[in-house]
């Protein structure tokens, strides 16, 4: 393993280390030439495992990673250089392979009525020799794909149908509990390590694309015998999706490998590294900078078994493959905008624009929006054929996408989602999240699209209390229902915390009134004091909502008391003020009257955090009001103005936690 590593970052250490290697495993194979294979390189891994560096379940792991290297440099794809051992082991994987052809899972001990319980030693066993076997197929298809126009296409078919059956035989597995975070063959399930290369991933997806293996004039004489078995194997749902999640799952580790190095350097203080050390490094975790390789087919295969299969939803087992497509669109997507900007250039060579035409609110056509309209089509498809979860897939590969170019791609994001979050009628609550999150991130001003959303949300609970039936609620937009109010809601409130949060900046940079900010702000959230939203997480957001909004005019207060000399209030600010004394504030002393004299039922069914959380944010609410409403006064004494004219004391004032309720979280 620590010799492959080397020969990542530097070939000729690589092969150095390499020859120094060779006399041992000449060793472990002329002990053992009776041996079958995959017996043989298992022996060699036995020997390895029993050195007190490895743990009793260390034999699994670096048996998977020992073939799949030893096959790789029997392929010369590390080193690059031909030797006995290579040679020997070029032999022994040709004879795995031919054995695999003729022999089935029982043959090696497998059968769908094996034990495969982790918690028993006979499990794990079987498990073990399950994997092992798993990689070797997998490790082999990677060869075999780079050798292709010398072997037979049925090859590949037979190795993927025992791969389905033990894949099978593997997911139907009793399940471990989830407090056994430390047991081994939980960590490797969890993530899920990839046995192809880069190389033939590409090549395998373009015989995806296609729907076929490319003919060639070295194919030729054999192609009408096993064109059917290409087609066969490239059209089979299983092993596209088998793919997919090949290539998901190399994209995966680089993104991850990517950000642990990105938080490195921040911890360090942001400080330049060495880009070739950097990059040693990545190759190193398998994280190598040759992903373009594989991102441009992906992107493209993806997209086009995407929008096949929203054009005949009725297609079994399409919602698998359509998943795992959008899945690896939008690890793409994340490649691209985080490392690899060029892959958007070159999934849209060639392009003349055609695809932006017909879509509002793109201006001038350039890479960024060509590659824009493909992931807008893909989303008008995923909604038309009805894939919301993969629908929301891609809504947030938008919204990532978007995010970085705004100016270009802003109006017609808004557009499109403002769209979707009318017609789209879902029961999937996460996509319509993520479509009212775009569309609420991208439009100006946004505080429209909440105000609209928001009065459906009003109409449609105030509906559900008055027990009428809920198709009868007229609403403008198509997403909201009884299973996605509380969703919404949560949206929504995220929303104005954002905003809230934005106010410092643009209050420093004297571009834009916050008073004109801060005003829908505080209608919506008067609004959502008068709903009855049962969901703790609205209560929670909410609470925390109108927390920061009395903080953050306090602090505005403060500031133009703190001004000398004293300026004129502003006309906006003034009536702000007025909106906050008259109709935020009592509302919200009405909601916390309304969780003070909830049902005592209601109140045994809380559970101990949810009172701890309630015991401190309530005081925390009523500490801002009141210290905002200091600041206001101290304002008006200092400018004249009475800006607490239409204050009402409330009786809410006095409000306290229940003494039950202290008890119990005592």
């Amino acid at each position: 393993n620590g010799f492959t590593g080397l020969a990542r970052v530097n070939s000729e250490l690589g092969n150095r280390a390499l020859q120094m290697l060779l006399p041992h495993f000449q060793e472990f194979y002329e002990q053992d030439q009776t041996l079958q294979p995959p017996l043989r390189l298992e022996r060699c891994s036995a020997i390895l495992a029993s050195s007190k560096k490895f743990g009793a379940v260390e034999p699994l792991h670096s048996l998977i990673f020992c073939v799949q290297t030893l096959i790789r440099l029997a392929a010369g794809e590390e080193t690059g250089k031909e030797n006995s051992v290579s040679t020997i082991l070029a032999q022994d994987c040709n004879n795995l392979y031919q054995r695999m052809l003729h022999t089935n899972l029982e043959d090696f001990g497998i059968d769908k009525a094996m034990d495969v319980d982790v918690k028993l030693p006979p499990g794990q066993v079987n498990l073990h020799n399950c994997y092992v076997l798993l990689g070797c197929i997998e490790a082999l298809l990677d060869l075999k794909m780079s050798s292709i126009k010398q072997d037979d296409v049925k090859g590949l078919g037979v190795l993927f149908e025992m791969h389905e059956r033990l894949t099978a035989i593997l997911s139907g597995r009793p399940k471990a509990p989830k407090k056994d975070k430390n047991e081994f063959f939980i960590r490797l399930i969890e993530k899920r390590t990839p046995h192809m290369s880069v190389d033939s991933l590409a090549s395998f997806l373009d015989v995806l694309r296609e729907g076929d293996f490319a003919s060639s004039q070295e194919l030729s004489n054999v192609q009408s015998t096993q064109g059917s078995a290409g087609r066969k194997l490239a059209r089979n749902t299983s092993f596209r999706v088998f793919i997919l999640q090949q290539c998901n799952a190399i994209l995966e580790r680089a993104i991850e490998g990517k950000k642990h190095h990105a938080r490195v350097i921040l911890a360090c203080g942001g400080i330049v590294q060495n880009k070739a050390v950097v990059e040693n490094v990545l190759r190193l975790e398998g994280c190598n900078t040759a992903l373009s390789k594989m991102g441009v087919p992906l992107f493209r295969t993806c997209e086009t078994l995407v929008l096949a299969a929203c054009n005949n939803a009725a297609l079994s087992g399409s919602e698998n493959l359509v998943l795992a497509a959008c899945t690896a669109i939008r690890n793409v997507v994340t490649i691209a905008i985080s490392s690899e900007p060029h892959i958007i250039e070159e999934v849209v060579a060639g392009e003349t624009g055609g695809a932006t035409a017909g879509i509002e609110g793109l201006g001038r056509v350039t890479p960024h929006t060509q590659f824009y309209s493909h992931l807008h089509h893909l989303l008008v498809g995923l909604v038309k054929g009805e894939f919301h979860k993969e629908a929301e897939i891609v809504t947030n590969a938008m919204f990532d996408f978007c995010s970085c170019y705004p100016d270009e791609l802003g109006k017609a994001v808004a557009a499109l989602a403002l769209q979707t979050c009318k017609e789209a009628e879902t029961k999937h609550v996460a996509f319509a999240q993520a479509a009212l999150r775009l569309a609420l991130a991208f439009s100006h001003p946004s505080s429209r699209i909440a105000d609209s959303i928001s009065e459906d949300l009003y109409n449609f609970v105030e509906g559900i209390q008055e027990e009428e039936v809920t198709q009868n609620v007229q609403v403008a937009f198509k997403i909201v229902s009884e299973r996605s109010v509380n969703a919404i809601a949560q949206t929504v409130l995220l929303h104005c915390i954002t905003v809230l949060d934005d106010v410092w900046s643009v209050q420093s940079r004297k571009t834009v009134d916050t008073s004109e900010i801060l005003r829908p702000v505080l209608e919506l959230l008067a609004l959502y004091c008068q709903m009855s939203l049962p969901m703790h997480q609205v209560t929670d957001l909410l609470m925390k909502a109108l927390a920061k909004v009395y903080k953050t005019m306090g602090h505005i207060a403060k500031s133009m008391t703190s001004q000398k000399p004293q300026k004129s209030l502003d006309l906006s600010f003034i009536q702000l003020c007025d909106q906050y004394a008259k109709e935020l504030t009592p509302d919200v002393y009405d909601f916390l009257l309304t969780l003070h004299n909830d049902d005592a039922e209601e109140r045994e069914k809380q559970s101990e955090s949810l009172l701890k959380k309630e015991t401190r944010t309530i005081p925390n609410l009523i500490f801002n009001i009141e210290a905002c409403d200091r600041q206001l006064i101290l304002l008006s004494k200092a400018s004249g103005v009475n800006l607490m004219k239409n204050a009402k004391r409330s009786q809410a004032r006095d409000f306290q936690i229940q003494l039950q309720k202290r008890a119990r979280v005592s």
